[in-house]
């Protein structure tokens, strides 16, 4: 199973929640690289297999429908991976503006990957 970084459900509970399973973590590199740091070694630790690093974001797309429909993320859910990340936690909030702008970082290189 691949879990997004930007899952509702925290990557600690869906391994304690499906202990047989093979789990790898897709990620995005952010702004704050101490963020994806935390994000791979959380990973590690709770025994994720590998890291599938989405390299297509570092320019914002239309996102289609979403953007007529202004997709918000419901106000009981949150991001629990991007915890304490505030900016993008917000109940309601526009993801494409929370996530796309705020954290994905448009100067990303394969250097960065490195």
């Amino acid at each position: 199973m691949i879990m997004s970084m930007l899952s509702t459900t925290a990557m600690e509970d869906l391994r304690e929640n499906t202990p047989h399973g093979i789990h790898w973590l897709q990620v995005y590199i952010a702004k704050d690289r101490e963020l994806t740091r935390t994000l791979i070694q959380r990973a590690d630790i709770a025994g994720f297999k590998a890291i599938v690093v989405t390299i297509d974001s570092p320019v914002n797309g239309m996102w289609g429908v979403n953007m007529i429909h202004n997709l918000t993320l419901p106000t009981h859910l949150r991001l629990p991976n991007l915890q304490p990340k505030d900016e993008v936690q917000g109940a309601g909030s526009n993801l494409r503006t929370r996530v796309g702008y705020s954290l994905l970082d448009p100067s990303l290189t394969w250097k960065d990957i490195q």
